[in-house]
């Protein structure tokens, strides 16, 4: 049985937000970076200071 990879779904907007309005797009970049951090905080080691 062969598998198939899925249909790519073109997206002409580039780099662009997909958001239509201000209010919108600060959303949408909000729960992008907090997304970010805490992917970012999952790779960070937990580091104690010994004195």
């Amino acid at each position: 049985m062969r598998v198939r990879p899925a249909p790519a779904v073109p997206d002409d907007h580039g780099d662009a937000l997909r958001s239509h309005t201000e209010g919108a797009q600060a959303i949408a970049i909000a729960v992008a970076v907090a997304a970010l951090n805490r992917m970012l905080n999952f790779g960070r080691p937990k580091s104690v200071r010994v004195v």
